[in-house]
């Protein structure tokens, strides 16, 4: 049976309108049945791509047994992060405090007055060894609610006054000025951090490094910038972004970039593509076309299939663009960007070998699940060399 969000205009909430979960939208509404009904809030924030809210939404959301309890017990209420960013922003401050990380979904309880006394992300249903089950959760937070709810409210009001101070944080004043010196620093602090063996920086996970490329390549290619420096700055930028372009988080059929790898080397990805990501890369892509020449035409093939990428599949009929494409396709993670040794085989004909060599794929497949770690028998397709060619891969899609 349908709830609230059937009439939602948010694409996130109208995924979770069948749901048996009688979730109410972010509003006055909710906040009244819960003052009202002295039950405590259930937050749950994500957005229409995240494939981490589509398993908890299956796994938890969809379940009777699930609904059961937060239906009696709790004021659900379900937020589209990409349309109402400041009440993302509050709430991540908590899940950080909390945490000391963060992501989506974003898994909270609060009190009726919406001040948060227990912040998380992501739960499975049933209990893992090393994490509580969503089910479990619930079921404390209300019997805890029930036996110490005064003690709740008290948290709540401290976990609140966290976020406020947080939030309301400056920086100190110094007397630091934004001069070359200053830049250098901030060069050799990034340098300093940077992936010898596949680019980046630091570890898993990965995303593309928006804001450092294009600092390494501007400085790298100014005419005021320190020789040697320079010269670094532009290896960095140019061999991150070479990676990124061999690596799996590289659509190499499609065309454009997943949102990020879930390893060090660029290889496994989370399959959403974000417009915000892909346009950031094409600046990027250019940018490290002039700083490492050598690497322009591998960098030019990445962005003239970007730009293609995007008219084809991003670009709506009024003429503007989509904000992204989920990560699930037909209901699975990835689908629409894993072959098979044998479905390369079936479709490529003579040159499917060369191809199977080229991209590292495998007959029992390269692309391990996330959670399990279990080998799928699909293939990321990855160049695993700069000097390996690239084929007409048109024949996939």
């Amino acid at each position: 049976m349908p709830n609230r969000l059937t009439n939602s205009r948010s694409a996130y909430l109208q995924q979770h309108a069948g749901d048996p979960v009688d979730w109410f939208e972010w509003g006055d509404e909710a906040f009244g049945a819960a003052q009202t009904q002295n039950k405590p809030i259930l937050l749950s924030i994500g957005y229409s791509s995240c494939h981490w809210c589509h398993v908890m939404g299956h796994e938890s959301f969809e379940n009777p047994q699930v609904a059961e309890v937060l239906n009696r017990s709790f004021i659900s209420i379900k937020v589209d992060r990409e349309e109402m960013p400041h009440v993302d922003e509050v709430y991540m401050t908590a899940v950080q405090l909390s945490s000391g990380r963060g992501g989506w979904p974003m898994t909270l309880f609060l009190t009726p007055e919406r001040q948060p006394f227990f912040a998380g992300t992501y739960f499975p249903r049933e209990d893992h060894p090393q994490r509580m089950g969503f089910l479990t959760l619930a079921k404390r937070v209300e019997s805890i609610w029930a036996a110490q709810e005064t003690e709740m409210r008290k948290a709540g009001q401290e976990f609140a006054d966290s976020i406020a101070e947080a939030l309301t944080a400056t920086i100190p004043p110094t007397e630091s000025t934004l001069d070359m010196a200053f830049v250098e620093k901030v060069i050799e602090g990034l340098l300093a951090d940077f992936d010898l063996e596949s680019g980046g920086f630091g570890g898993a996970p990965k995303f593309p490094p928006h804001s450092a490329i294009r600092l390494l390549c501007e400085y790298g290619l100014s005419d005021f910038a320190d020789l040697d420096r320079a010269r670094r700055a532009r290896d960095a930028a140019g061999f991150t972004m070479l990676n990124i372009c061999l690596g799996g988080i590289h659509d190499h059929v499609g065309g454009g970039f997943h949102r990020y790898s879930t390893d060090a080397e660029w290889h496994l990805p989370h399959f959403e593509k974000m417009l915000f990501d892909n346009a950031l890369m094409i600046g990027n892509l250019a940018r490290a076309a002039r700083a490492v020449p050598s690497w322009a035409p591998r960098f030019r093939s990445a962005l003239q299939s970007c730009t293609a990428w995007l008219e084809r599949e991003m670009k709506l009929p009024n003429g503007l663009f989509a904000s992204a494409l989920d990560a699930d396709s037909e209901g699975e993670e990835g689908k629409f960007y894993v072959w098979s040794a044998r479905e390369l085989r079936q479709v490529l004909g003579t040159e499917a070998e060369s191809v199977i060599t080229h991209y590292g794929c495998r007959d029992e497949g390269n692309f391990h699940d996330e959670a399990t770690h279990h080998l799928t028998g699909e293939n990321v397709l990855h160049l695993r060399s700069n000097d390996a060619p690239e084929f007409d891969l048109r024949p996939l899609f």
